[in-house]
């Protein structure tokens, strides 16, 4: 049997329940991933599963890799049986983003959070948005096998949506790249291009999503890091960025590929203006991070 039937078998026994009918054909649909399949097929092993949100257009949920459960008071239950590190790696689990308190007003609100497969205290904003549900996401599969056409139809790879974005500003011979015109936490391909600039995850599957920092916006990307590829060499350039687990470290390679400048971003947790110089810098690399790695903005000969 497919884990579409398995599935199948446990909405039949009224282990998985919906709060919207559309949720039923995105669970059994080609929009989401078998990672994230597996896992709710296995939670509704555990407990009955009342599933409020599979696919919208941010965060994981925009790739077809989160869904949320609104029966929140199963987490006493639940959560101690897959928020731990085995169960988080055996899953796959990217997070789990629950208030605890809900559960027991004794317990610490981040009990059972993880975040980028390991153990995270979300902010209070975050946890107070994840009192009436609880969250889990997937890591993105290594090898994809699964056609999404609703996050192709909403996000072109290749292509930075045209609906949220302004284009560069041009100035005195220079073109700014920045990321404030998209709204927090909104997903981008592994692989776009803003203004002949393109930005690609390293890893190819990588995380690359618009959030706000530091008082500022901008493209934040996972342990995988960034790749920005130019549109044409350039011998200097302005970047705003900085890491908010670590310190990142930015990589300068010419056409050839050859490294010629390596310069790390830090202290950690603060955005900072690097000037940075290098004869004919064709591309950029940004790892490191912890995976709270952020670019802002590019400034770069026009």
């Amino acid at each position: 049997m497919s884990i579409v039937d398995d599935l199948k078998g446990q909405i039949s026994k009224n282990r998985i329940i919906f709060d919207k009918a559309e949720l039923k054909d995105q669970l059994l649909g080609e929009d989401v991933t078998e990672e994230l399949q597996a896992l709710v097929h296995h939670l509704s092993t555990l407990e009955k599963l009342r599933l409020s949100s599979i696919i919208r257009e941010e965060g994981h949920h925009g790739s077809g890799r989160a869904f949320d459960i609104g029966n929140e008071e199963i987490a006493r239950t639940i959560l101690p049986k897959v928020a731990s590190v085995a169960e988080v790696t055996r899953w796959k689990i990217d997070e789990i983003i629950f208030d605890a308190s809900k559960a027991d007003s004794s317990y610490d609100r981040n009990k059972w959070n993880f975040d980028i497969g390991v153990k995270h205290n979300f902010d209070d904003a975050t946890l107070n948005a994840h009192s009436d549900h609880i969250h889990f996401s997937l890591k993105a599969p290594a090898n994809p096998t699964k056609t999404r056409a609703l996050v192709r139809a909403l996000r072109p790879l290749g292509h930075a949506s045209t609906a949220t974005a302004a284009p560069p500003t041009r100035a005195g011979g220079l073109m700014l790249l920045d990321f404030r015109t998209y709204p927090d936490n909104y997903v981008m391909p592994a692989d776009f291009a803003i203004a002949g600039v393109g930005f690609e995850s390293i890893s190819g599957n990588g995380r690359l999503m618009v959030n706000n920092t530091a008082n500022d916006r901008g493209l934040q990307f996972d342990a995988s890091g960034l790749r920005v590829v130019l549109c044409r060499p350039v011998n200097g350039l302005l970047l705003n960025a900085g890491g908010f687990a670590g310190a990142i470290t930015v990589t300068a390679l010419d056409s050839s590929g050859a490294v010629i400048h390596q310069q790390v971003i830090k202290p950690a947790n603060v955005l900072i203006r690097i000037l940075l110089n290098a004869p004919n810098m064709r591309t950029l690399e940004f790892t490191g991070g912890g995976g709270e790695g952020i670019l802002v903005e590019i400034v770069l000969p026009d």
